[in-house]
């Protein structure tokens, strides 16, 4: 099975036409578009790839972030959030429900999306800040939350 590295990713992700508009309209304003890191997150029998679009004016402080995008297979989103990237992705429709012998009560769809955009969030902090050992830990926190959102329901 074929597995696209980083650099296939990214250059995929410039060939997306709408990507391509908007970060050449972003850079046209006066503006800075940095590209933040592209996290490779492996979800069972795939992989995920999620970078944060980060836009640098000349009124601002400090970058603000714009857009998130998310690649899996052929697939690729870019959001406002990592939650609507991941529906876009994904798509906003459940599967059909399996029947399963005991329920259990798991969270919607979008509360995995928050909980994996607050896991995102607080990666990137602690990437900026350093420390290797929270962000490793936070990562593989995450990478759990997006294995478990990859499942289908009868599974969870």
């Amino acid at each position: 099975r074929l597995v696209l590295g980083p650099k296939q990713i990214e250059a995929n992700i410039d060939k997306d036409d709408a990507i391509s508009q908007q970060i050449t309209l972003w850079g046209q304003v006066g503006s800075r578009v940095i590209r933040g890191n592209l996290l490779v997150i492996p979800v069972r029998d795939a992989i995920l790839y999620v970078e944060p679009l980060y836009l640098d004016s000349e009124q601002t402080r400090f970058p603000e972030l714009k857009r998130v995008i998310v690649v899996s297979k052929d697939r690729v989103a870019m959001r406002e959030t990592l939650d609507e990237a991941l529906a876009e992705v994904f798509g906003t429709a459940p599967p059909a429900a399996k029947p399963v012998a005991k329920p259990r009560e798991t969270p919607a769809p979008s509360a995995y999306g928050r909980q994996a955009h607050e896991l995102f969030e607080k990666a990137q902090q602690q990437l900026r800040q350093g420390d290797w050992a929270a962000y490793g830990n936070t990562m593989e926190e995450l990478g759990r939350l997006l294995r478990n959102l990859a499942r289908e329901p009868s599974e969870k």
